[in-house]
């Protein structure tokens, strides 16, 4: 996945000095199926039968949550080191639109995953909860 994500910042860096702002813009499109991809695997892994140990379940879902977080944030610092740079005479042209509209179509999915992983961590929280609340009342009885 870094791999892809080194590619994807070079290439975007690559149009925007070549002015071919609408491509880039496609390029940063392709974030959004980054963000959803997590969003699935999220609600996926949340929604697993309870035949699956409940350990290896939370442990599943932490790492996709840590893993979706590691991308809403490298996803919001490459927004603004784009946004940043881009040639002030172009933005009066209007001639980066299309690449700050697809930014803004990806913070939105980024900011509805980020919400998703909010409430899975609460979700956790609870689990955790249970347990030694469950413990507590047996110690006290």
């Amino acid at each position: 996945m870094q791999e892809k994500q080194c590619a994807s910042k070079r290439l975007v860096r690559n149009l925007v000095t070549q002015e071919k702002y609408e491509l880039a813009a496609y390029v940063v499109l392709g974030a959004r199926s980054v963000f959803d991809m997590y969003s699935r695997l999220i609600s996926e892994t949340v929604s697993k039968s309870r035949d699956v140990a409940e350990t290896i379940r939370r442990s599943e879902l932490e790492n996709i949550v840590e893993m979706a977080k590691d991308e809403i944030k490298d996803h919001r610092k490459w927004q603004e080191e784009v946004l940043s740079c881009l040639p002030r005479k172009d933005e009066a042209l209007g001639l980066t639109g299309p690449l700050r509209l697809a930014f803004a179509d990806a913070s939105d999915a980024r900011k509805k995953l980020l919400q998703q992983v909010m409430l899975a961590h609460g979700e956790m929280d609870q689990q955790c909860a249970r347990p030694c609340e469950d413990a507590n009342l047996h110690a006290v009885t």
